[in-house]
């Protein structure tokens, strides 16, 4: 797609991390789960996630991220608390992260590439929550 005639859209200095000032643009979603109902809303037949064969349109993304979220939800996860994620670089992994989203939690990125004692100090100092069985 050639962007060169695409107008920028309106964007005005913001205060960010404490008194540090970066360009945001005036309209935009309020979180990531917002803009993937926006995008859903749009386009729900449109593809969304693509991952080798697998393919998945906007609406089977909201669905999917949705059905995850209860999950979350069920498993006792609530508003603002912290769920580790440790998933590799496929579809899931875009899933769970508009699902934690969705349920207001905050994410802890695991890598792959860690080493256990690496994951372990993680787990232990993130805050995590885990319910109780």
């Amino acid at each position: 797609m050639d962007w060169s005639n695409t107008p920028i859209p309106a964007m005005r200095l913001e205060a960010r991390f404490g008194d540090r000032l970066v360009p945001a643009f005036c309209e935009r979603p309020d979180n990531i789960w917002a803009m993937i109902a926006e995008a859903a809303d749009r386009n729900p037949e449109g593809e969304a996630l693509i991952c080798g064969e697998r393919r998945l349109r906007w609406r089977e993304v909201v669905e999917q991220s949705a059905r995850i979220a209860a999950g979350f939800a069920r498993l006792g996860l609530a508003r603002g608390d912290r769920v580790a994620v440790l998933l590799g670089n496929r579809i899931e992994f875009a899933l769970t992260m508009f699902a934690a989203a969705h349920a207001g939690l905050v994410t802890v990125l695991l890598s792959t590439r860690q080493q256990k004692p690496e994951i372990a100090y993680v787990l232990t100092d993130c805050g995590a929550k885990l319910p109780d069985p």
